[in-house]
């Protein structure tokens, strides 16, 4: 059941963010002093194929991780979507345009009263929301420039605000153990399994594809959407 024509119905944006690595951080060279192969390895030609395996296994894995920490890592794409009738998306593939990206993104997700009630994002309390704002201050920005209401911000950093809500927590009651990803959760509400994989993000990037992203995180904005009025009667400030 659909809950978007009731009157209860408050008005959400659903928002997500895709991440990349930074150039300064993929610049680090290989630790090879730090990743010794195993003790029963002496043979050059043995711990030379292990290197070469290890070597390649870092450089996928690093990706991974310095795309999912603000210190070493950036927003390349910010989607809203508002109730499933109109979609924003924002791209940075270029790393100096990180920071409009941001204002840009704070300035619509700030927006309480004119245009949302609330903002709902999935596991956006353990990582889009606290990404975003360490990437704020990395860049100088002051958030009273862009809400000047000291209430606000504190309300947004805090776990139980009714205005930034995170889906997967009212999908597990709080329980981050839980398993259950955004396309898990979107198939089980019958709007379907993603069909692209956020470890592409990088791969869009290196091309310059801005579209193949911005589609991909518009993606999980409508999904977080769509969750979030399946499961509506339990947002706390409804």
């Amino acid at each position: 059941q659909s809950w978007r024509n009731t009157k209860t119905m408050k008005r959400y944006g659903a928002w997500d963010i895709e991440t990349a690595p930074m150039t300064t951080a993929l610049a680090l060279p290989y630790p090879e002093a730090l990743r010794q192969p195993p003790s029963n390895y002496s043979k050059p030609e043995t711990i030379g194929a292990w290197r070469e395996k290890d070597r390649a296994a870092w450089e996928e894995d690093r990706i991974k991780e310095f795309s999912f920490s603000p210190r070493t890592g950036r927003i390349v794409a910010l989607s809203i979507n508002y109730r499933g009738q109109e979609a924003i998306d924002l791209t940075a593939v270029d790393e100096k345009d990180e920071k409009d990206l941001i204002l840009s993104g704070l300035t619509l997700l700030c927006d309480k009263g004119d245009r949302n009630d609330l903002i709902v994002g999935f596991n956006s309390r353990q990582f889009d929301w606290p990404f975003l704002m360490i990437r704020m201050c990395y860049h100088r920005i002051d958030p009273y420039a862009i809400q000047s209401h000291r209430a606000f911000w504190n309300d947004c950093n805090n776990r139980y605000s009714k205005y930034n809500v995170d889906l997967r927590e009212m999908l597990t009651f709080g329980d981050y153990r839980a398993k259950g990803t955004l396309s898990d959760w979107s198939e089980w509400a019958g709007v379907g399994a993603k069909d692209t994989k956020g470890s592409q993000v990088w791969e869009w990037v290196q091309e310059g594809n801005a579209d193949a992203i911005a589609l991909h995180c518009r993606g999980d904005a409508h999904r977080t959407g769509a969750v979030f009025e399946r499961v509506y009667p339990l947002y706390a400030g409804s």
